[in-house]
């Protein structure tokens, strides 16, 4: 909690992409509920089992890491372009001094 608001958040950031892996096959695990859906690889012992994390799981997990970090973190969804495509997408965005800083 020394450090600053940025180093933490990026600590936070390579911590979150180090231990749990993206769901590459989500569109099989899919229930309606994207962040129910994501969030189903987190086991009660907090390590990953399989599937996995997707974008929400990803954004939801650091928001909340964040917010305990007292760290001002918010958690936006809209729509991501890949490959020309546009489809659902979740990231964050940070409030560190006075700017926002997009975390994807």
């Amino acid at each position: 909690m020394n450090l600053p608001e940025l180093e933490r958040a990026r600590q936070i950031y390579e911590i979150v992409a180090k231990e749990y892996k993206y769901m590459i096959d989500f569109e099989n695990y899919k229930d309606g509920h994207m962040i129910a859906a994501s969030l189903r690889g987190i086991t009660s012992q907090n390590t990953t089992g399989k599937p996995g994390l997707v974008c929400a799981g990803y954004a939801q997990l650091y928001k909340e890491l964040c917010n305990r970090a007292k760290i001002t973190c918010e958690y936006i969804r809209g729509q991501g372009i890949q490959g020309g495509t546009s489809e659902p997408h979740a990231w964050n965005v940070l409030l560190i001094d006075g700017k926002q800083i997009p975390v994807d």
